[in-house]
């Protein structure tokens, strides 16, 4: 898998799990009465807060994955110049490469016009009379 399509998998994932966390905190926010000591109250606020901790943790890190992903990606450190000469040179190449598939593509060509013909001959050469009778004498 490349790494664009690496970087595209994390950032969804990233929208995902963000989506998925601000639900998960909407719906388990526990309610926060005015001064009580309650010991329930106060077990579930520690409770939301570590699963508030652990869900931040697990975007901080796909957030890392995506900047390592983007550091990695190539280009990244050269400067505009030096990406439009890299550019270049992959143009140059790909012509390069564009004219040996044609000429490649003219010889397979020749070729099979040689094979057609053989077999033309062929098959010419079995349904003449005069070349059966040659055959079999």
């Amino acid at each position: 898998m490349d790494r664009v399509t690496q970087l595209q998998e994390q950032v969804d994932r990233l929208a995902e799990m963000m989506s998925t966390c601000v639900g998960v905190l909407q719906r388990d926010a526990p309610p926060l009465p005015l001064g009580s000591a309650d010991p329930a109250v106060i077990q579930a606020r520690d409770a939301f807060a570590q699963n508030a901790h652990v869900m931040a943790l697990d975007i901080v890190q796909v957030s890392k994955n995506i900047e390592m992903l983007i550091d990695s990606l190539p280009g990244v450190s050269r400067t505009v110049p030096q990406q439009v000469e890299q550019l270049e040179a992959l143009e140059k190449e790909n012509q390069l490469e564009g004219k040996r598939l044609e000429h490649g593509l003219a010889e397979a060509e020749m070729w099979l016009q040689q094979v057609r013909d053989a077999i033309r001959t062929v098959a010419q050469d079995a349904t003449d009379p005069a070349f059966r009778r040659s055959a079999h004498t």
